[in-house]
């Protein structure tokens, strides 16, 4: 008579090895599986319902692992590049805008990149996708007014500037197709990583879209592997231009 083994977060982690190591074997990433594997655990143990949303979909939390080893971004809670969450009722690997700058620049495509939001009362000036932009505001104002877009600067290895920005109306319209708004119940949706990280996610809508102007190197197929994880699991159709993220719902 076959023994039953029960599955167990640690179990689920270790089905993942096998194709973790062949992954960073072929292209090291810089992330090992013996750190991993701990970081893992305890997001999957962190609250009973990232536990049982990984016990019903043991599957997604097999490929949520793996997609660790693919983008080469750890689950270290210091970094804040990714994390495990709980969607739909399944666990997939959530990467943070910080995540996405990081792999541009361990590629080499990039030397760094920024976003931030822009507010009715700020004085900003938009000089061309190759001019740094000018923002003044003032950062301890208790009100800047209504958002009215963000933008995203990158330095390359040659020194030149390649510039992003985005609309208000352009972030508003993407945020309503993400998954966690679109077809939600207005109670549900305070919920949604829009509604409780709405800068986060916009920086990173913007820099997802700017990554596809940055160089190419060999290493660079990494963030739009990172881009594609994310909009497969935002559930986004948007996948021209315009692109959705989801940051964590349990970033807290």
């Amino acid at each position: 008579m076959n023994e039953i083994v029960k599955v167990t977060p640690s179990s689920l982690i270790e089905q993942a090895k096998g194709k973790f190591m062949q992954i960073i074997d072929s292209d090291d990433s810089g992330v090992k599986y013996e750190k991993e594997s701990m970081f893992a655990f305890q997001a999957l143990t962190k609250s009973d319902y990232i536990y049982k949303s990984a016990m019903k979909n043991p599957n997604s939390v097999i490929n949520a692992v793996i997609n660790i080893a693919s983008v080469g971004l750890s689950l270290n809670p210091a970094t804040s590049y990714a994390y495990l969450v709980p969607r739909d009722g399944s666990i997939c690997l959530d990467i943070s805008y910080q995540g996405l700058i990081k792999i541009a620049t361990d590629s080499g495509s990039i030397m760094w990149a920024k976003a931030d939001l822009v507010y009715e009362n700020d004085t900003f000036t938009y000089r061309g996708v190759s001019t740094a932009p000018t923002h003044e505001a003032d950062p301890f104002a208790k009100d800047r007014g209504a958002f009215t877009g963000v933008y995203c600067i990158a330095k390359t290895r040659d020194g030149d500037y390649l510039v992003e920005v985005m609309s208000a109306d352009e972030v508003n319209q993407i945020r309503g197709e993400s998954s966690t708004i679109k077809g939600v119940k207005e109670s549900a949706q305070k919920y949604s990583p829009w509604s409780r990280y709405f800068g986060e996610m916009t920086k990173k809508t913007c820099i997802k879209r700017a990554s596809k102007t940055w160089p190419k190197t060999d290493r660079s197929e990494r963030i739009q592997t990172a881009v594609q994880i994310i909009n497969e699991h935002e559930g986004s159709k948007w996948d021209s231009d315009a692109t959705i993220s989801g940051e964590p719902l349990d970033n807290e």
